[in-house]
């Protein structure tokens, strides 16, 4: 099964396996860059720039404590990071976290809490 490593040079952690209630969805992202301008005589100019940084977005869902833990560590660092996802290829980039945020998940039958996680990525340098 293929594999998402991501936290500073030499101290990159894999991340859980997915566990989902719910179907997965991890869109990686490529944008062109372009500017488009309107004519006088209504004809529409385009100008093609560098494509825009490439970017990820991931969900975990039903984490425990600890490997929530392991998200507020990365989440932590102000500085960019070593990432790595195999389910795309075995390409290491550096990226910043562009977005983070965690929520309970609470069992209302026994009261046992869980945590979703969501994370977003963006290639930098």
């Amino acid at each position: 099964m293929s594999d998402i490593k991501l936290g500073p040079v030499g101290q990159e952690i894999t991340l859980p396996r997915p566990r989902y209630r719910s179907g997965p969805s991890w869109p990686v992202v490529v944008r062109a860059s372009l500017e488009e301008a309107e004519m006088l005589d209504g004809s529409i100019k385009v100008n093609f720039k560098a494509n825009e940084p490439r970017r990820w977005a991931f969900e975990w869902d039903v984490l425990t404590k600890a490997e929530l833990d392991d998200f507020i560590w990365l989440s932590g660092f102000q500085t960019s990071l070593h990432f790595q996802s195999t389910w795309e290829d075995e390409t290491w980039y550096t990226v910043a976290i562009t977005n983070y945020e965690h929520e309970p998940l609470i069992d209302v039958h026994t009261d046992a809490v869980r945590y979703r996680v969501r994370i977003a990525l963006k290639k930098v340098g």
